[in-house]
């Protein structure tokens, strides 16, 4: 069963603003220094930390079953606390409450796009289209951030984060009605 058209362009949205707010945190961390300048190694250290929360949510839904039955609880779930983690980072004062929004982001937008991935190509039905629409679309998210950066320069250093947490917190609301599956896997 293939994905209905709205579903479809739900999911790659939210594809695009995942991939969108993880590069927007890496543009902070690396240019910006925001929300207090940190060395090489610290900085080392937040870019694995992000990864790592990447890896652990995508070994965590391998899994369970979830992710074949009903996406919206999770995505809804999983958007509201990526625009939580968007916030928060630069209100952030110590280097652990950094490594905690670090960490959430990066296995939210992990789980966001795990979901994407797999509603997106459809139920028992493999398609490369819409599987390479949602690589277009993370890519792009992923171009947006630092793309934000260079063409106004002269904003605030955690400007290029609010655009990805209020699409996230406007996505998390939406979910429900954009992502709609016609039929789970059983």
């Amino acid at each position: 069963v293939k994905p209905a058209l709205s579903m479809t362009l739900g999911l790659l949205l939210i594809t695009a603003i995942s991939g969108g707010g993880l590069a927007a945190i890496h543009v902070s961390l690396l240019i910006i220094q925001d929300p207090f300048p940190l060395g090489r190694e610290a900085v080392a250290r937040m870019l694995s930390l992000c990864g790592l929360g990447m890896l652990t949510a995508q070994l965590f839904h391998a899994r369970v079953p979830w992710i074949m039955t009903d996406p919206r609880p999770i995505l809804g779930l999983m958007a509201f606390l990526l625009a939580v983690a968007l916030f928060v980072l630069p209100i952030t004062k110590t280097l652990g409450e950094m490594a905690v929004a670090i960490g959430v982001a990066g296995w939210t937008a992990a789980t966001l796009r795990l979901l994407a991935s797999f509603w997106i190509s459809g139920i028992g039905r493999p398609n490369g289209l819409r599987l390479g629409l949602q690589h277009a679309a993370a890519s792009l998210g992923q171009a947006l951030a630092p793309f934000f950066v260079a063409i106004v320069p002269d904003q605030p250093p955690d400007w290029a984060l609010w655009p990805f947490a209020w699409a996230s917190l406007v996505l998390a609301i939406l979910t429900p009605l954009i992502i709609r599956p016609q039929r789970t896997m059983r």
